[in-house]
């Protein structure tokens, strides 16, 4: 094969091969003229050049809300989703093998086992929450409940983890403020984790991670607005125990999503949460 392309090359001498470079040359450039164009390759006139090879994003700013001053550099985000609407656990390990891929979009210091951050948002898992609530893991409470589809709630809550005492008066404060609001604390649930993965900058800020388990006990709130009330409570609880106690955060409260994450590597998301390997989760 190379040597039937060289005496193909080689069967064109150099001296008629310039003489017909010469003699295209100017008909190549008459034509872009002709058309308009202008012979450099910058971005911006390549964008401009209509019909056929036109850039995308001049369709997009014309018939779209694109705007290329809106461009900024970020942290990797994707989505994966069932276009059935049926949960499944193959979008789970799907999307935690997107988030792998987009390891080159986060950052690591000297110490590479301590990641800059990363999670993953899911819709409510709710046969593996009846799971653990069945098994007691949330208490004797949520054990007992009827746990319907928006009816409840879980949020993943993170506290100071050197400063165990302030814990249990956390909890209290985020308890009675859900019960003044109408709502049913229906336990809390250490979250189960493994961190012999991770670096020591993430180890020195490590927080002490819990669920809590949260009912809609009012007949006439639908689920749009249980959804509002319970980021009424996020919030509120939040800007309480922020004065109290050092280090605490609702990482997610809903009654449809729920979020985990930390400052993790994308590897070490799974490794680190072990919900997440959870086959019905």
């Amino acid at each position: 094969m190379f040597r039937i392309h060289r005496s193909a090359a080689s069967s064109l001498s150099a001296p008629s091969a310039r003489a017909a470079l010469h003699r295209r040359l100017p008909a190549l450039g008459a034509a872009s003229r002709a058309n308009g164009a202008s012979s450099s390759f910058s971005r911006r006139s390549f964008r401009t050049i209509p019909g056929e090879g036109a850039d995308k994003r001049a369709i997009f700013q014309q018939k779209g809300l694109y705007r290329e001053n809106m461009e900024k550099d970020s942290c990797g985000v994707g989505m994966i989703a069932s276009l059935k609407k049926q949960p499944s656990r193959s979008t789970v390990v799907q999307a935690n093998e997107m988030l792998v891929r987009m390891s080159h979009r986060g950052g690591c210091g000297c110490d590479p086992a301590s990641g800059d951050g990363a999670g993953m948002l899911v819709a409510l898992p709710h046969e593996f929450i009846q799971r653990v609530a069945r098994d007691g893991e949330f208490g004797e409470a949520a054990k007992l409940a009827t746990l319907t589809k928006e009816k409840y709630a879980v949020g993943n809550v993170f506290f100071n983890k050197s400063a165990p005492d302030a814990i249990p008066q956390a909890k209290k404060t985020f308890d009675d403020m859900a019960e003044a609001m109408g709502m049913k604390i229906l336990g809390w649930r250490a979250m189960p984790t493994t961190a012999n993965t991770l670096g020591a900058t993430s180890l020195a800020s490590e927080p002490h991670v819990e669920q809590v388990m949260v009912l809609n006990e009012d007949p006439q709130l639908s689920g749009d607005n249980f959804e509002k009330e319970l980021l009424r409570l996020r919030n509120m609880v939040t800007a309480v125990n922020e004065k109290k106690f050092s280090d605490f955060y609702v990482n997610s409260l809903s009654n449809r999503t729920i979020t985990y994450k930390g400052q993790l590597t994308p590897e070490q998301l799974f490794e680190y949460y072990d919900d997440l390997s959870a086959k019905d989760f």
